[in-house]
């Protein structure tokens, strides 16, 4: 009985031309479905863009297709099809961005000249339904890795300064210290041969004791 009520209310603004119109309709409805229970309740939003349906005939050729986004009643999310002879098709519903919750095609038998055939298509968004999925264990395992790789890096910076600094102090050590040691030594040796000479009264250097 809701479903006829809001079926009604949202065909008001186009019935009066239903029955000018040779042929029978098929409709489709979009909502939001965000309990995910198939069914459409009073705070669940339409869809109005995004969703495509393919009408094929009883043989399963596709005779027509609609974009909810052209539609002109996009904004009560409703798409389909008029003027249809009458017979069996099939509504196939198409929404790469959507996660269905109700069945995406639907097989209908249209008759001429009465009520339009209203079928509901319920959906939630992609994006709702992995973060719903994910869970806080992931997140933090997540965390968690990029600390550890962050620390694996630091320490691998200072393994190599540490032996970049090795490495130097062996060179000095091979080859400059003994250098260093043996200029002291020449520097030593010189200052005490000053140390050991002088020069007396005639201008002749003696020798004396250090």
């Amino acid at each position: 009985m809701k479903r006829l009520v809001i079926l009604l209310l949202l065909l008001l603004p186009t019935i009066h031309t239903v029955f000018a119109q040779d042929g029978g309709q098929l409709w489709v409805t979009a909502f939001e479905d965000r309990d995910g229970d198939g069914s459409h309740d009073p705070n669940e939003p339409f869809i109005t863009r995004g969703v495509s349906v393919n009408l094929l005939d009883a043989d399963g050729v596709i005779v027509a297709s609609a974009l909810l986004d052209d539609s002109p009643n996009g904004s009560r999310g409703l798409v389909g099809f008029q003027r249809l002879s009458p017979g069996t098709y099939t509504l196939e519903v198409i929404s790469p961005d959507l996660t269905p919750t109700t069945p995406t095609s639907f097989t209908q038998t249209v008759e001429a000249n009465v009520m339009p055939t209203v079928l509901w298509f319920g959906a939630q968004r992609a994006a709702a339904v992995v973060e719903e999925s994910s869970t806080a264990p992931a997140s933090i395992l997540t965390g968690g890795g990029e600390i550890a790789r962050l620390a694996i890096s630091l320490l691998g910076a200072v393994l190599v300064v540490g032996a970049f600094s090795a490495i130097g102090f062996m060179i000095y050590l091979v080859a400059f210290a003994p250098r260093a040691a043996k200029l002291r030594k020449i520097s030593t040796s010189t200052t005490g041969s000053m140390r050991a000479v002088r020069v007396d009264e005639t201008g002749e250097i003696r020798k004396t004791r250090g």
